[in-house]
């Protein structure tokens, strides 16, 4: 009985599996042992980070630590802009992406964020003002489809999409500015479903830095078939980039991404889509994906990929080896998709 106790709750359905919790609870009275294999392999790994942040009072922080080692909490704080900028002007680009993601994405500096802004004007300005409107764009938009949305939604979206566009355009002389700032512009022409306009800046990205992760992952979601690409446009993406572990991740993504237009029965073609992408690279990712044993974005990303892998292809046992990986280095996808 434990191994089927076990089984039934891991491989439910996600969208039916937590409404049958108490169900599943109430059972625990007649097979503890396998409830309690079952909190160590699920449960525990998965909300032991969310309970933290809860005690702290915060949300994920997913500059991932870089904010509080950099003192840039303290900088905001104490008004000290001078001291905030410099810190941000000497990231790389991969920590830029990092910090501003925290800074602005995560819902726990947004009213020191707003005074910064406010404060004055200087490019470090421009960039997070633009970073932050993207965000809080997509957020008034919410998570339904185009024709689902009401036109207090609507404006708002928009409002805040022409706010970020704003800034985002921007010319930067820093080139580690230029090359965020359009990456975070591709998302920009997302939402303003300017298919074309995103390939041309997603493309100018990589003349600055054939490998800028961020833009990779915005055009993605451009490229992906439920926005304005198709599988065929995301599949070329994903397998032809030279870089050996950016090009597993993009493998990865790209596997997980057509079944979660499966798994929301998204499009047509959804089901045909990914069984395809199966077929082709299931075998290789299994011998190729590996975790990566390091603290950059790239390995944070490609951890939380892997793991999603595993899960939605049924393999327990090696999620639950990736949990060591992802204490504190959750992202925000693949796991919003599942939810």
């Amino acid at each position: 009985m434990t191994f089927w106790l076990i089984f039934e709750f891991y491989y439910m359905p996600i969208k039916t599996r937590w409404p049958k919790l108490p169900i599943l609870i109430g059972r625990y009275f007649c097979d503890k042992k396998a409830f309690n294999i079952l909190l160590t392999m699920r449960l525990f790994p998965y909300f032991s980070s969310l309970i933290i942040d809860f005690i702290r009072g915060n949300k994920p922080d997913l500059s991932f630590g870089l904010i509080e080692e950099l003192g840039a909490k303290k900088d905001l704080a104490a008004n000290s802009w001078d001291s905030f900028e410099k810190k941000v002007e000497r990231l790389t680009d991969e920590n830029l992406t990092r910090f501003l993601d925290g800074l602005c994405l995560s819902g726990n500096h947004d009213k020191a964020v707003r005074k910064y802004i406010s404060s004055g004007t200087s490019p470090t300005r421009n960039l997070i003002s633009g970073a932050y409107n993207l965000h809080v764009a997509w957020l008034k938009r919410g998570t339904g489809w185009g024709s689902s949305l009401s036109p207090t939604q609507i404006n708002q979206f928009t409002g805040h999409l022409e706010k970020a566009e704003d800034d985002l355009t921007v010319s930067y002389a820093n080139p580690i500015y230029e090359a965020e700032a359009k990456a975070r512009l591709i998302r920009v022409k997302m939402g303003m479903s300017e298919g074309r306009e995103a390939q041309e800046v997603f493309h100018y990205v990589l003349s600055l830095n054939p490998n800028h992760l961020l833009a990779y992952i915005n055009y993605f979601k451009v490229a992906s078939p439920k926005w304005l690409g198709d599988a065929e446009i995301l599949r070329d993406l994903a397998v032809t980039n030279g870089d050996k572990n950016l090009s597993i991740l993009l493998k990865l993504m790209y596997i997980v991404e057509l079944f979660s237009d499966k798994y929301y029965n998204s499009h047509k073609d959804a089901k045909i889509n990914y069984e395809n992408a199966k077929d082709e690279l299931f075998s290789l990712l299994l011998i190729e994906a590996k975790p990566i044993h390091d603290d950059t974005l790239l390995a944070i990303y490609t951890n939380n990929y892997l793991a999603c892998f595993y899960r939605i292809h049924r393999m327990p046992l090696k999620e639950f080896m990736m949990n060591k990986f992802l204490m504190g280095r959750r992202t925000i996808y693949p796991w919003a998709y599942f939810r």
